[in-house]
């Protein structure tokens, strides 16, 4: 009986290993969920992130768009200020003047009527 070995130290052996393989297995597939997880999330912050970008260049081109528009309206409307301004002139010109307008410039009210007694105005 000396010569067969003792399988029980050998049987126990394997058997601790076995649970240890297991138990390594179990850590591993863990930390490879715990990844998959992180991946995921990522994967969804991504895509978060390039919807807002996408959102972002929207409302900037919107923005531009409305810049254009304001100049455009700011043109448009300084051409009109200046086209009243003128035709306005033209027509101070030829308009008669009144007495406020005689009085305004430093005119006698009595001189109205002969462009000749009216002064120029100081300014």
């Amino acid at each position: 009986m000396q010569s067969t070995p003792d399988l029980g130290h050998v049987y126990e052996a394997v058997k601790n290993s076995q649970a240890e393989i297991k138990s390594a297995a179990e850590n591993l597939a863990q930390h490879i969920n715990s990844l998959k997880n992180n991946l995921n999330e990522t994967n969804t912050q991504a895509q978060q992130t390039m919807e807002e970008v996408q959102h972002s260049s929207e409302i900037t081109t919107d923005a531009k768009a409305a810049a254009k528009e304001a100049t455009e309206i700011s043109k448009a409307t300084i051409k009109i200020i200046r086209d009243i301004k003128l035709v306005s002139q033209q027509n101070q010109a030829n308009a008669m003047p009144t007495y406020a307008n005689v009085l305004a410039r430093g005119g006698l009210a009595a001189s109205m009527y002969n462009p000749q007694n009216q002064k120029a105005s100081p300014i």
